[in-house]
């Protein structure tokens, strides 16, 4: 660490990331190393041949290897103690009444004392002999699943989402009385013996999952997987973006019956550089290193001094952002056309890659995703920001459009979620002028299906195999799920 300040970077990345997506950029570059190890032992045994391997990268990814793998062994874990997570008691009986409804209008005291007096009613059913979950003699039991969606960012939109839907009395009773009937036959043979059984323990589980709030970190779970696919898209249009400047100038520099002067600054580009005395030396194609500058993390964005030597850019040096080098390109680099407001040499082609009228709002929204504002402002539901994805990223690229729709299917139905996606339009009049608007709605929310077996003896004392399915999820989780989807406090 002390070697390469880039690895506290990573470090840094690792601790605020998801367990999963954790285990994602591990095997991601697990994955990698497999790659290139396969590419050169195959290139070696069809032509006998090895060609020289960059080392330095290799150890570079072994390393951030090494800080992910440790970052990994505590990422996600939650103590036992709620001190950890909450200032006061008050304050743990405050987070579980976003969930739990416990409280009365009329009852004068303090949450934590309702929330005290709510687990210590005494209940038959249930092992302890009271309704305990958030609360035993010691004091409060720290729920892990609220814990980990407050650690994650979603806590404030599930709240607000489904606090209309919090868990009753009534259902806490119902779960003790399943558990109590299960624990006589189920429970104790370990085993379903038929598909009733199968129902009613499956039942059970439901309630479980709704009590103890494990449905609230699952629907944490899906809202961060459909953040992380939008950030990714956000990437995804930069680089092609990119790669469409880039090949735009490269036709323009590289054609016979090109007007870009030899000694022009989009050709050539020399100077020392920055205060290290490092040469730049580009000797043609200049602007296509430009290019690529200013969409890449690593590299720097090159200026002009008064004296027409290239400089490194002092609001676009390595390790800078996007913006900060679409800044320096047009206001440093293309002064004298800056200075007559003429943006061209960096807008020319983007028509043909985007609508110019666009872009303003098309930065707005990739600046919501990637700062994270769906989190802290709520007012955009995450279905509401796949529509504006669908309706305005991927102009360039009608199959990239089209896959928006597919994505965000099977991210639900990695959680055994089938949705049933409608695309409707309207107009909506901004001043004098129409603008066509483009909705992803969810017409329905289907479960999917679990299949079971099932041995039963017929009449000849044969044995045969029936096989069963079972709903993974019930309604009312589903519609739960859908109120969190399209949900914003707008």
């Amino acid at each position: 660490m002390q070697d390469d300040a880039q690895l506290i970077y990573w470090f840094m990345v690792a601790h605020f990331m998801t367990p999963k997506h954790l285990n994602h950029l591990r095997g991601e570059i697990k994955s990698y190393f497999a790659y290139i190890h396969g590419i050169e032992d195959r290139r070696y045994m069809a032509m006998g041949v090895r060609v020289p391997v960059n080392e330095v990268k290799r150890t570079q990814y072994r390393k951030i290897l090494e800080i992910l793998d440790l970052a990994a062994e505590y990422n996600g874990r939650i103590s036992a103690k709620w001190e950890d997570y909450y200032t006061s008691e008050q304050e743990y009986a405050e987070n579980i009444h976003q969930y739990l409804n416990f409280s009365n209008p009329h009852d004068r005291r303090d949450l934590k004392e309702q929330l005290r007096s709510f687990c210590n009613e005494k209940n038959n059913n249930s092992p302890s002999g009271y309704i305990g979950i958030f609360y035993n003699e010691k004091g409060p039991i720290l729920n892990r699943n609220v814990a980990r969606a407050r650690m994650y960012g979603t806590e404030m939109i599930l709240a607000k989402a489904l606090v209309n839907d919090k868990v009753q009395k009534e259902e806490i009773l119902e779960y003790y009385r399943s558990l109590k009937m299960l624990k006589k036959n189920v429970f104790k043979k370990c085993k379903c013996e038929n598909i009733g059984q199968e129902k009613k323990r499956r039942s059970y589980q439901q309630q479980k999952n709704r009590i103890e709030l494990v449905d609230i970190l699952k629907y944490s779970e899906i809202l961060n997987d459909l953040m992380s696919q939008l950030i990714s898209w956000c990437y995804l249009r930069e680089r092609d973006r990119m790669y469409f400047q880039i090949g735009f100038y490269y036709v323009a520099l590289s054609a016979e019956a090109s007007k870009i002067p030899e000694d022009s600054k989009l050709r050539i580009l020399k100077g020392k550089g920055d205060s290290s005395g490092t040469e730049i030396n580009i000797t043609d194609n200049a602007v296509l290193y430009q290019m690529a500058a200013v969409y890449t993390y690593e590299l720097p964005v090159y200026c002009l001094d008064e004296e027409g030597n290239a400089i490194v850019s002092k609001s676009a040096p390595r390790n800078t952002l996007t913006a900060n080098g679409v800044r320096a390109f047009c206001q440093e680099y293309c002064r004298e056309e800056w200075a007559n407001k003429d943006t061209s040499i960096y807008e020319n082609g983007l028509e043909l890659f985007e609508s110019p009228q666009d872009e303003r709002d098309i930065i707005e929204l990739r600046n919501y995703i990637d700062h994270f504002k769906y989190y802290a402002r709520r007012d955009r539901s995450i279905l509401e920001l796949y529509s504006k994805v669908f309706e305005r990223f991927f102009k360039h690229d009608v199959k990239l459009k089209k896959s928006v729709t597919v994505i965000l299917s099977n991210i639900l139905a990695r959680y055994f979620v089938i949705p049933k996606l409608s695309i409707n339009y309207r107009e909506e009049e901004e001043g004098e002028e129409k603008h066509k608007i483009t909705e992803i709605d969810i017409t329905e929310l289907k479960t999917d299906v679990t299949i079971h077996k099932y041995e039963k003896k017929e009449a000849d004392n044969q044995t045969k195999i029936y096989k069963k399915t079972l709903d993974y999820y019930n309604e009312k989780f589903l519609n739960r799920l859908k109120k969190v989807l399209t949900y914003n406090q707008g």
